[in-house]
């Protein structure tokens, strides 16, 4: 496409490392009439079984990450632990149960911190704009209310930690999911499907294979049938109307080769257990467990009361993930005073918002708005 790209990493505090994608300059002669160390961070976090490429899949003009470069914005992209791109660890491989003994609560305290700081240390920047897609957005309702108090137990975002971010756009969010009607969430949360795959000794959910990798595409670019099956999946996951189609069909052969980037099967526990017990929760790792790692019997709650940054919501009618019900059931939470905007759109599902080809007329031009009342 003609953009810079940098690839860095960074090393959390339980050893995970992390790889993060950076466009450091947009192509606009706006992007490059601004100096370097004068440009504002947008920090960009995916979702649920996804990873950085969301943000640019689709052609310049409609695709996140290169919009906000070419409005003169240094874009960082973050990947979550145990994805394709942040699969290292300092001590485990990916065959160590070890290594898949996470959720997204450690992406939350851990992983967030960890990159968020790695991009303003790496800028010299003091602030950054933080972009959150689905469990991205979850990740950022668990930290910016959540201050450690000098415990580690539980292990939450630093005290203060919030006072780094300038403003936090919300895309399709998602924290409670008792509403959600994705059919994944359903066989996961009420057949125990992921405590089945855990007790067979598979912690790793959903692997991505080479041959996975190799015939999705491939199938996408064939015949019409073929399409129907890969825009089938991409409705089933995400919600979608086919009287209204925000998919640009010659580009699902470049949304799945990624697919699916990988993430531990005790993450999608955590998600089945939110789905039964209609709270937006640290993961239950039962009494035993829950003291050793909580310093408690019970289960941690997040606190949406405590949201301590200005945020910018923007979801959808169709969203099979991030359902309206649960979004107004989140929102009567959220102190008012820290909401910018909310933003409803009818007939967008959950991934039209990253990969629709109207989104950039939609949605974008409002995202971008608060993110530069944000640095003013």
């Amino acid at each position: 496409m003609g953009y810079p790209v940098e690839t860095h990493y960074a090393t959390t505090d339980d050893g995970f490392v992390l790889a993060m994608h950076r466009i450091p300059t947009g192509r606009s002669s706006l992007s490059n009439s601004i100096p370097q160390n004068q440009k504002k961070v947008v920090f960009l976090q995916h979702g649920l079984l996804d990873s950085s490429a969301t943000w640019v899949n689709n052609f310049p003009h409609q695709s996140l990450g290169y919009v906000l470069a070419d409005q003169g914005y240094d874009v960082w992209m973050g990947n979550a632990r145990g994805n394709l791109y942040s699969s290292k660890h300092l001590r485990f491989t990916k065959e160590d149960k070890q290594y898949w003994n996470f959720s997204w609560d450690e992406m939350a305290s851990y992983d967030l911190v960890t990159m968020v700081n790695y991009a303003l240390k790496t800028t010299g920047q003091q602030k950054l704009a933080y972009v959150g897609h689905s469990q991205g957005t979850t990740m950022g309702f668990a930290c910016f209310p959540s201050s450690s108090n000098g415990s580690n137990k539980p292990h939450l975002c630093p005290k203060d930690f919030a006072n780094k971010i300038s403003v936090f756009i919300a895309i399709a969010p998602v924290t409670f999911v008792n509403h959600a009607t994705n059919d994944m969430f359903h066989a996961v949360a009420h057949l125990r499907l992921a405590e089945l795959i855990e007790a067979t000794g598979h912690h790793e959910f959903l692997p991505s294979t080479d041959l996975v990798q190799e015939l999705l595409p491939n199938l996408c670019k064939k015949s019409k049938m073929d399409k129907n099956f890969c825009l089938n999946i991409y409705c089933i996951t995400g919600g979608c109307d086919n009287s209204v189609n925000h998919v640009n069909m010659t580009r699902l052969p470049v949304y799945f080769p990624r697919f699916p980037p990988g993430t531990s099967t005790k993450n999608m526990i955590h998600w089945a257990q939110m789905v039964r017990k209609n709270n937006f929760q640290m993961l239950d790792r039962g009494l035993i467990g829950n003291r050793r790692q909580y310093g408690q019997f019970s289960t941690p709650q997040y606190n949406l009361k405590n949201l301590s940054v200005d945020v910018a919501l923007y979801h959808g009618g169709l969203d099979v993930l991030g359902d309206v019900e649960d979004f107004k059931q989140a929102f009567k939470q959220i102190p008012k005073s820290r909401v910018k905007t909310v933003l409803f759109y009818p007939d967008y599902g959950h991934f039209d918002f990253m990969w629709g080809i109207h989104a950039y007329k939609d949605v974008y031009p409002d995202i971008l708005l608060r993110i530069k009342e944000s640095f003013n």
